[in-house]
């Protein structure tokens, strides 16, 4: 099979937080180092609202040998519907699948006619060896970490690859696929976060892997936690400023700062740098490994915005969470955070598998006797591809409460939990009832926000003063209606 031509896809919608398709970017990259000449062309649907319909057509006309798709786990719909409009216009081009979405779900994707393979976790090696076995009409068997479907519709899966360890052998993100200076215009916001300083804004990855084992979350680049050198990720941020002339910078590792020394080393190059950056960790930073000089460093290089997944602000409800925080120290932390007027959020759960109301009122006080600046309360998901998710079908089947099989059972779940957990309930796991629980995380949103202490140190260091009207309507519309109301 001749593959000259490769097409890669993000689809589906993200009115909140667009930011540029790295995971794409970063296949594109490895791609292009690994077969010379090879054509790459990259279509970020979200970034022009482009429908699955008009996705099939840019496609159509690039006239590819072989499309990728991605996304998260609550985009699979989006996946499927795209798959399907691309296969009718373009018949005999595999399609594969890769992302979080498919490592957390395989099952669900590759039962779908129109989706032919996999790519399982870390997706660079993988991808460019599925390529090659492509090409050399080898079979799918011999490429670890993929699956696909069987003549017989079962699933198929390859043993596991291993993870990369020297992740400065990948290059940077394709960068110059996509057009960049749009998402600096787009009036989609394109921060993680609805607190941000500057719409010249780019996200870089720094590591991958994290060693915890949160009940809640995805294993989709594994338990061992890697880091690129200080060198390279320094050098791919002066890089990026010198070529792009970006103003702000979001770290978007998982656990940025689990080897403190590592941090360190990265945060003096920085501040030796002096590219006159903002910079801000919108999925949070280990409380753990965060002592005074990190902060100071921080601070020197422009670090102006962190956060925290605190999660449960109970001791029942971190054993059930398996976080194990040390709430004293998290709030030790966070003041320091805010004395050096840091705009410091936390993330916490309600409604933990069979948690009880008065856990859930312990988050909320916590929350309320705290420093920071935002807490954002979601409402307990049990995703697929989650140890809270596999717990939950092991319970339900061995209690005898489901009639069914486990393939019915798992396929209710699917069609019943979505992203609306983080302001609904898709599935409430919970020892209270939906109204209770949800009575609950509107009190908590009421109490925090409606504290004229907390309004007051909002405002102080509050980056951007002229959004904090819009987000403060947001967090009245999320109390009344469980939704934004503004884009930010």
């Amino acid at each position: 099979m001749v593959l000259k031509k490769i097409a890669l896809v993000r689809p589906g919608e993200y009115p909140e937080g667009l930011i540029l398709p790295l995971g794409l970017l970063y296949i594109a990259s490895y791609l292009r180092k690994k077969i010379p000449g090879i054509e790459i062309l990259v279509i970020d649907a979200p970034l022009d609202d482009l429908s699955s319909q008009e996705v099939a057509a840019k496609i159509k006309e690039f006239e590819p040998d072989l499309i990728g798709l991605t996304g998260l786990s609550f985009h699979i719909p989006y996946i499927k519907d795209a798959a399907k409009a691309i296969k009718r216009v373009c018949p005999g081009v595999p399609i594969v699948v890769g992302g979080a979405g498919m490592t957390s779900d395989p099952h669900d994707l590759i039962r779908e006619a129109d989706i032919d393979f996999g790519v399982l976790s870390e997706g660079e090696e993988t991808f460019y060896h599925l390529v090659k076995a492509l090409q050399e009409d080898a079979d799918p068997e011999s490429v670890a970490g993929i699956v696909y479907s069987k003549p017989d519709g079962s699933m198929a899966r390859t043993l596991p690859r291993d993870l990369m360890n020297d992740l400065d052998t990948i290059p940077f993100p394709a960068y110059d696929l996509v057009p960049v200076e749009r998402y600096f215009s787009s009036p989609k916001r394109t921060s993680q976060s609805p607190v941000y300083i500057s719409k010249l804004l780019m996200p870089i990855l720094t590591s991958r892997g994290c060693p915890l084992k949160c009940v809640f979350c995805h294993d989709t680049l594994g338990k061992d936690f890697r880091s690129r050198s200080p060198e390279n990720i320094v050098e791919e941020i002066i890089w990026l400023k010198n070529k792009y002339k970006f103003e702000e910078l979001e770290i978007v590792d998982d656990i940025f700062n689990f080897y403190i020394k590592h941090a360190k080393i990265v945060f003096r190059k920085l501040v030796q740098a002096d590219l006159g950056l903002k910079i801000a960790f919108p999925n949070g930073i280990k409380y753990e490994m965060v002592d005074d000089e990190l902060l100071d460093l921080f601070n020197k290089a422009g670090v102006y915005r962190i956060a925290f997944g605190i999660e449960s602000g109970s001791e029942e409800g971190q054993k059930l969470v398996r976080k194990r925080t040390d709430l004293i120290r998290m709030n030790e932390i966070i003041d320091k955070a805010d004395k050096m007027n840091m705009f410091v959020s936390g993330f916490f759960q309600l409604g933990l598998p069979e948690e009880t109301k008065e856990s859930m009122l312990k988050t909320v006080r916590y929350a309320l006797s705290s420093k920071l600046h935002t807490a954002m309360f979601h409402v307990t998901t049990p995703f697929p591809g989650t140890p809270m998710y596999e717990e939950h079908v092991q319970e339900v089947l061995a209690s005898g409460k489901y009639n069914g099989s486990r393939e019915n059972y798992e396929e209710e779940i699917r069609n019943r939990v979505n992203f609306r957990g983080a302001r609904d309930i898709s599935m409430n796991l919970s020892a209270v009832s939906d109204e209770e629980l949800l009575r609950i995380k509107k009190t908590a949103f009421i109490k925090f926000y409606f504290n004229p202490s907390r309004i007051i140190s909002i405002w102080r260091v509050y980056p951007v003063k002229k959004r904090i009207f819009k987000n403060f309507l947001n967090v009245i519309s999320e109390i009344l209606f469980r939704r934004w109301i503004f884009q930010t």
